[in-house]
């Protein structure tokens, strides 16, 4: 939260998007969101989008443990990249049927 922390919020409340937040994933990222300090002022190496993807990966790998630890079944196409798969698919009814493998 270190960046949110040091700019002023956006909206005319003056609130930020994790105040009213239930939970909020802080990516850790600098502020100013990058991390090499190149010659002169700036800065290089943006993280927030890389880690936030990580997070958001990892919330969903966390909430389909849970379903599955709850026995839910959940119902998951492998990727199309995985040997095989695409073929799968197209023959589930996927959006890809009638496409030839």
């Amino acid at each position: 939260m270190e960046h949110t922390r040091a700019v002023p919020g956006l909206h005319a409340s003056g609130k930020r998007l994790a105040g009213p937040a239930d939970a909020v994933l802080d990516n850790c990222a600098p502020a100013g969101d990058a991390l090499l300090p190149p010659p002169g002022e700036g800065s290089l190496g943006g993280v927030s989008t890389i880690v936030s993807t990580t997070l958001a990966q990892m919330v969903v790998a966390e909430s389909v443990a849970l379903l599955l630890a709850e026995g839910h079944v959940i119902p998951a196409y492998l990727s199309a990249n995985v040997p095989g798969q695409l073929r799968t698919q197209r023959a589930a009814g996927g959006p890809l049927r009638g496409r030839p493998a």
